[in-house]
């Protein structure tokens, strides 16, 4: 098992790698413009981070952008015949949710769940799972990033050419964004503008909680 994990921005004009050890403390980063494709420029990216390591990379964390991500929404809701912990039931409804979507949506694939709303017993909003809590019914209010399944295929076959498995892939505005988000003290609305190369992507948070978002080429 290594002992750090690589994380890929796979970028349509820019690559950048960066390897974390076990507490997360970045130890190795580099960066590779794409000259010819962008397998090739993966090839010497990787190459080069395993000289710098002294080791081999087989399994990476790929950050990913495209103007096909989008948002579905949907509102699952569950009631029950007596009061039962939340903690029993919360994540069961979360993959119920998903694996609704997953067999009415098969040609995408979902990269990000994000709750937005929890709210029990009718009319009751959480702002977190509350330990020992029993409810008697339950709504979540979901928004599901998803990705075409032909799209990360493809994605997928590049790194395989580079004998590379990608372990996750992430929605790169998303994760930028969630993580900027926390440095703003502001609780009503903040609106993020993600420019990239071949795409631009906006966000918008209400309350911490994601209102808007949309991708463009």
């Amino acid at each position: 098992m290594s002992n750090f994990e690589t994380v890929i921005d796979f970028g349509s004009h820019n690559l950048r790698l960066g390897a974390f050890n076990l507490v997360s403390k970045n130890i190795y980063s580099s960066e590779q413009k794409i000259l010819d494709n962008q397998e090739n420029s993966l090839n010497i990216l990787v190459k080069e981070a395993e000289k710098h390591l002294s080791t081999h990379i087989d399994n990476v964390v790929v950050l990913y952008d495209s103007p096909k991500f989008y948002v579905l929404d949907i509102c699952v809701r569950k009631v029950f015949d007596h009061a039962v912990p939340i903690q029993k039931v919360y994540s069961n409804l979360i993959d119920e949710a998903q694996f609704f979507v997953s067999q009415n949506n098969f040609k995408d694939q979902i990269i990000h769940t994000v709750i937005n709303d929890i709210i029990v017993d009718k009319d009751k909003k959480l702002d977190k799972i509350i330990e020992d809590l029993k409810i008697r019914s339950l709504i979540l209010e979901i928004k599901f990033i998803c990705l075409s399944k032909i799209i990360i295929n493809d994605v997928s076959n590049k790194f395989k050419t580079n004998n590379l498995k990608i372990n996750n892939l992430y929605c790169s505005s998303y994760v930028k964004t969630t993580y900027f988000k926390r440095k703003f003290d502001k609780k009503d609305h903040v609106i993020f503008l993600d420019i990239g190369f071949e795409r631009t992507s906006g966000f918008i948070f209400n309350n911490n909680k994601l209102d808007f978002f949309k991708s463009i080429p």
